[in-house]
Parts: structure tokens; C-alpha cells; sequence
């Protein structure tokens, strides 16, 4: 972790701790114990997220050569959880997503391409399903300077999707393979040895293919939409029902807060204060939102922890018997 990276968590820890001191442990726990275990049902749910982004990314890589729907799906959780429980700047994820399908005997420079582009479906709904929540504000009647800020951070948002396609358009999306390696580590680097021209040319083709592209787009975005219910059911269980359209519009714009903080290990801080003050503009009470914040936190950790484990298990496995069948290599050579 760079001191820069231990800044930014820091900084984050420090908003999570100021938003839990400003209405008190006491307040929050009894917030929470309306839900009790049923807060349990999360993490089942968020599975259809985690299937719908892994169909999203089938989409995008050549046809026949897409991973079957199960293996897709942990890969995508695996990426999920790196990028939540890490300090990766919510791109690690990608990087061991494109080590898991080499390893799996896919094409180095497709896998790459694949991922890059999953990353920009990802950031274009992102900024479309901003934009769906800022509409819904604007119906709900928000104040216009919040209205502003909002505004402001998805033109920010906006302006880095047309960027980064722009440089992948024009070939220069060879440097994030090459920091997807430095993330990975010298020994499953070289499982990506790939040139910058390869990667272009796979991400070339990957866009050429629209139809495709547009399915990926469809279903992220229909997983950003059932994402949203899970602040339907949380609240719920927290003894303060909403509607959908409540729900979409705080699932919308904090999935952008955290987004425009992606320097920020996991959003921490970011996440909890957009819930809290999209929350308040559309009248919820303080603690119903930071024990909102807390029970997404939660599950995150409920999802994300079991998935880590049985990834470092399977890497632990993959090193151990290649390691022996390198013995065996130099013992007959010998």
C-alpha cells in the first residue's frame, strides 16, 4: 500500500468514525437490531447482481470462448471482493479476473481486452444509471445547489468514460496491461506476457462486436437496476419501507459517489456519507441511513471475505502443484 493509498483509507476511516460518533453506537445498534438476523438474506440476494455482471461479461469476450455461467460468476464475485476488501483502487479486481481466465487456458491478450472493456460497460452504466437517479431527484424535488453537486460529479464521471474509450479507440490501452500485470506480481505476470499491439487489437475487435456490446451493457445495467433492491429490502428490514423509485435514486447516486472516490480503498467513507446525505434529501432519518451504510458495508464483508478465502485456497493449490511438477522437471533433467 503507498502512503498516498494509506492516506486516502485514513481519510475514509475517519468519515465512517465521525458518521458513527454523530449519532452514536448506542443509536445505531438499535437501528440494526429491528432487522436482526433476517439482514442474513443480503448476501443471497446479491448473488442475481453478481450472476447479472457475470452474463454482462460473457458478452464481451469472443463467442465460444466465454467461461461456463458458474465459473463467470465467482470470477466476477473474486473480482468483486478484491476490489471491496482491497487497496487496489477498484482495479484489482479486473487484473485478477484476466490472471483466473489464463489460468483457465483463455487467450492472454483477449482476457486483458475483456476485462478493459467490462471496465468501461461498468463506468458507462455507472454514469446512466447516475443520470436515472439525478432525473428521479429532480421529480422528488430536491434543492437545486444539491442538485448541482450532484450534476457536477456526473459530468466528472462522464468525462472520464469518453476519455478512456477515446485512448482505447486510438490504441493506447496498451499501458493498462501492463499495470494489470504490476498488479498481479512478477510470478502470475508472466502469465500475461502480452504486447500492447495484441491488447489493442483483441479490444478492437472486442467493440466491433456491437450486438454483443449492447447485450453487456443491457445486463449490467439490469444489475445496477436489482442492485437498488437491495436498499428496497434492507430498509425494509430496518423498519422504514420505501418505494422504488426512493431506492433507485440513493442505490444510483451513491454507487457515483463511490465511483468519483475510487482513490479510496473500497469507497470507505465515501460510500457511507453519500448514503447519508441522499438518504437525509429524500427524508430519511439520520440513523435509518447510517445503519443503511452499515448493513451494505456488512454484507460486502459477508460476501467478499469467503470468496478471498477460497481464492487464496485455489491460487495456494495451483502454486503448490506447479511447484512440484518443476521439481519433477529439474529432477529428470538432473
Amino acid at each position: 500500500m503507498t502512503r498516498y493509498t494509506a492516506f486516502a483509507a485514513l481519510s475514509g476511516l475517519a468519515v465512517v468514525v465521525a458518521l458513527v460518533a454523530w449519532q452514536g453506537v448506542g443509536t445505531l445498534f438499535d437501528a440494526l437490531a429491528i432487522a436482526g438476523w433476517q439482514l442474513a438474506w443480503l448476501p443471497l440476494y446479491f448473488l442475481l447482481v453478481m450472476v447479472l455482471a457475470a452474463m454482462a461479461w460473457q458478452w464481451l469476450l469472443p463467442p465460444g470462448k466465454a467461461p461456463k455461467l458458474g465459473v463467470a460468476t465467482y470470477m466476477t464475485g473474486v473480482g468483486l471482493a478484491v476490489n471491496w476488501l482491497l487497496p487496489v483502487a477498484m482495479v484489482g479486481g479486473e487484473a485478477v479476473r484476466a490472471h483466473l481466465l489464463v489460468r483457465r487456458r483463455h487467450a492472454a491478450a483477449e482476457a486483458v481486452a475483456s476485462v478493459i472493456a467490462d471496465k468501461t460497460v461498468q463506468v458507462a452504466t455507472q454514469v446512466a444509471f447516475a443520470v436515472l437517479g439525478l432525473l428521479l431527484l429532480i421529480g422528488y424535488g430536491a434543492e437545486g445547489r444539491f442538485l448541482l453537486s450532484i450534476l457536477a460529479g456526473v459530468a466528472v464521471l462522464t468525462a472520464a468514460l469518453v476519455a478512456f474509450y477515446l485512448v482505447q479507440r486510438r490504441g493506447g490501452i496498451g499501458g493498462s496491461a501492463r499495470y494489470i500485470s504490476r498488479l498481479l506480481g512478477p510470478e502470475r505476470a508472466r502469465r500475461l506476457q502480452v504486447t500492447s499491439e495484441e491488447v489493442d487489437q483483441a479490444l478492437q475487435s472486442t467493440y466491433e462486436r456491437r450486438a454483443r456490446l449492447c447485450w453487456a451493457f443491457g445486463l449490467r445495467f439490469a444489475a445496477r437496476m436489482v442492485w437498488a433492491g437491495e436498499v428496497l429490502i434492507a430498509l425494509a428490514l430496518l423498519g422504514h419501507p420505501v418505494g422504488v423509485l426512493v431506492a433507485l435514486i440513493i442505490e444510483s447516486l451513491t454507487q457515483a459517489a463511490r465511483a468519483a472516490a475510487f482513490v479510496i480503498p473500497g469507497g470507505l467513507g465515501a460510500q457511507e456519507a453519500g448514503i447519508v446525505v441522499i438518504g437525509l434529501a429524500v427524508g430519511l432519518p439520520a440513523e435509518v441511513c447510517l445503519a443503511l451504510a452499515v448493513v451494505k458495508r456488512g454484507r460486502e464483508l459477508a460476501v467478499g471475505l469467503p470468496v478471498l478465502g477460497y481464492w487464496q485456497l485455489e491460487e495456494a493449490r495451483y502454486w503448490s502443484r506447479r511447484r512440484r511438477r518443476e521439481r519433477g522437471s529439474d529432477d529428470r533433467v538432473s
